[in-house]
């Protein structure tokens, strides 16, 4: 009985003494326009585990969530001796709002589950009004083409027209993730006499384009120009609208005077508000490639080209190599297009071994593949003419392009026999002094004083020594060694906090490898092998401060699930006065401590 009151009241106090979880909803402004961009955001306090949700569907608003964030921090002070340490632990939740009608709206409440426990924010009122009607920004999408066929590759060209000042902050594109299209790689032209005239635009939170600023005329109005240039490829048939996106940017608000910061400011500032601009959508109608006609060695190039071969070298022998380089030109997105094996063109296979042609790349405009061909005899004449199947779009046919044949001269290969190896025997003898070389060599035809050898000290001839050379070549090496050295000090020492690092990573290690530990120090150590591997301050951790880094490395789902559990058990055994087996969480520990060294 003395022992459930004990376990009792040590919870009771470990509970009051930890902070409770709140979660609380914060807003940039409850005052806002139809089409103005706000943040709205839930703050979740003191909580281990907080599980993603997503905004209540509604018709009010245009939302765009901007994703999670930590906000962690810790205050120490000591008082009179008395030491207080506050630790401050939020994670915020970002959602970008835009009003879509006037009037009084309701930002709906929300559910949160954090350390396994609901908690439902309080609905949010706002009033929204309708201002002004922005007609002078304009965010268009056409394509190169209204129609295209399946596979066929145009190009999407966006443009901002702006008639006011503006600062931009990001084009959000949705047509780059639809997975009914393909993008494939590219890279826009610059012209770096107008490189002024360049800007980068985000248009997500790692991508961006660069787009280019000029004047155009449009409506009847002169006004400024951002243009930008996406390839994209339709996967599937049929009628798509393609989004153009928004544009996100801030304009003068002309709600509020002008004022000044400071009465030492000679310039007034103008304020500013956010506005979302939705871009005009555009239709595209993709067709199936037709069946009639279709050659069986088509090599699914959509667009008129032609093929250019070049061969080096001409003279060979038969069997020698000769690199072939084949040239696809007149394409307008090179970069797609891809070469059926040249083991399909009968008359090349038939006179020559082909190997592995490469992948291809872009030169000059051109995709270029090469590979090597070898003559398997003397009677070839010639590399004959490459024909590649295309479907020319712009008459809707399939068509041949064919490549010019390349004149070779191929020699024949005399075979080596054996006798031819070994040499013949003379079947007379060779007439006039013959060279004895039978018991002295060749050497019996020169002089003695020719065959002696310079062997006197001097600073010239020290070279013909042949212990010389290994005196300079263990000097060399010995440098080498003495700077291979210097480098692996100077870098080990460039970097103190990698080697505090590694002695927390060897100290916690030999705990675990240790011998029998108790829970807190097994606890301890692991949080240290964390903590080292992670490159994270020392302290206690929890499983939620190493729960992003984890999921960004190599570690396994399964690996960080049973980490979870591990930290479970040891904060169920340290603070909640929950049981557990120190023997078990030992060989767990050691377990997942292996492997965090090894996949970390």
């Amino acid at each position: 009985m003395k022992t459930l009151l004990s376990f009792l009241f040590l919870t009771a106090i470990i509970c009051f003494a930890q902070e409770a979880v709140t979660v609380r909803v914060a807003i940039e402004s409850r005052d806002v326009l139809v089409g103005e961009a706000f943040i709205f955001q839930v703050v979740v306090s003191n909580a281990k585990d907080v599980k993603d949700f997503a905004f209540p569907a509604t018709n009010a608003f245009m939302v765009q969530p901007l994703g999670p964030s930590n906000n962690n921090s810790t205050q120490i002070s000591i008082v009179n001796g008395k030491y207080t340490k506050i630790e401050k632990r939020e994670v915020l939740y970002n959602f970008r709002l835009v009003a879509k009608q006037e009037g009084n709206l309701v930002i709906p409440s929300l559910t949160v589950v954090a350390d396994g426990r609901s908690f439902r924010t309080q609905p949010v009122r706002i009033h929204s009004s309708k201002g002004e009607e922005i007609t002078d920004i304009v965010l268009e999408l056409k394509c190169s083409s209204a129609e295209c066929y399946v596979g066929q590759t145009v190009m999407a060209n966006w443009k901002l027209y702006f008639a006011r000042n503006i600062q931009l902050s990001r084009i959000e594109l949705p047509l780059l993730e639809n997975s009914e299209f393909s993008f494939p790689p590219y890279e826009a032209p610059i012209d770096n006499a107008k490189i002024d005239n360049y800007r980068r635009i985000p248009i997500s939170d790692t991508d961006s384009v660069i787009a280019y600023l000029s004047y155009e005329n449009y409506d009847g109005m002169q006004v400024r120009c951002l243009s930008f240039s996406r390839p994209i490829t339709a996967q599937k048939a049929g009628e798509f609208r393609l989004s153009a996106g928004r544009a996100l940017c801030s304009v003068p608000d002309k709600r509020a005077r002008r004022t000044r910061r400071s009465p030492f400011d000679f310039f007034d500032s103008e304020p500013m508000r956010s506005v979302m601009i939705d871009g005009k959508s555009f239709m595209l109608k993709v067709k199936e490639l037709p069946e009639a006609g279709r050659p069986a060695n088509f090599s699914g190039i959509i667009g008129a080209c032609s093929i250019v071969t070049t061969a080096k070298p001409v003279d060979v022998n038969v069997g020698d190599p000769i690199v072939l380089t084949i040239a696809l030109k007149g394409l307008a997105y090179p970069d797609t297009a891809r070469l059926p094996a040249l083991t399909s063109q009968s008359d090349l296979a038939k006179y020559f071994r082909i190997s592995d042609q490469d992948s291809g790349t872009v030169q000059d405009g051109n995709k270029v593949f090469q590979c090597t061909l070898r003559a398997q005899n003397s009677d070839v004449k010639e590399i004959p003419a490459l024909s590649l199947a295309y479907f020319d779009s712009p008459t809707g046919t399939y068509t041949e392009a064919v490549s010019q044949p390349i004149p070779i001269t191929v020699h024949a290969v005399k075979t080596v026999t054996a006798a031819d190896a070994q040499g013949t025997v003379l079947a007379a003898p060779v007439v006039g002094t013959e060279v004895k070389a039978l018991d002295d060599g060749i050497a019996h035809n020169y002089s003695y004083d020719k065959l002696l050898h310079d062997d006197r000290a001097g600073f010239f001839n020290w070279s013909s020594r042949k212990w010389q050379p290994w005196v300079c070549l263990g000097c060399l090496f010995l440098y080498g060694v003495c700077g291979a050295l210097n480098w692996m000090v100077a870098r080990r020492n460039a970097d103190p906090a990698r080697l505090a690092a590694q002695h927390r990573l060897s100290e916690a290690m030999a705990v675990i490898q240790g011998g029998k530990a108790d829970v807190s120090d097994l606890f301890n150590a692991l949080q240290g092998v964390l903590a080292a591997k992670l490159r994270l301050p020392p302290g206690a951790l929890t499983f939620h401060d190493v729960k992003v880094p984890l999921e960004k490395s190599r570690l396994k789902a399964e690996d960080r699930e049973s980490l979870a559990k591990l930290f479970d058990s040891f904060e169920a055994a340290s603070y909640s006065g929950g049981r557990a087996d120190a023997t078990s969480l030992q060989a767990e520990t050691q377990r997942l401590a292996k492997l965090l060294s090894r996949t970390l």
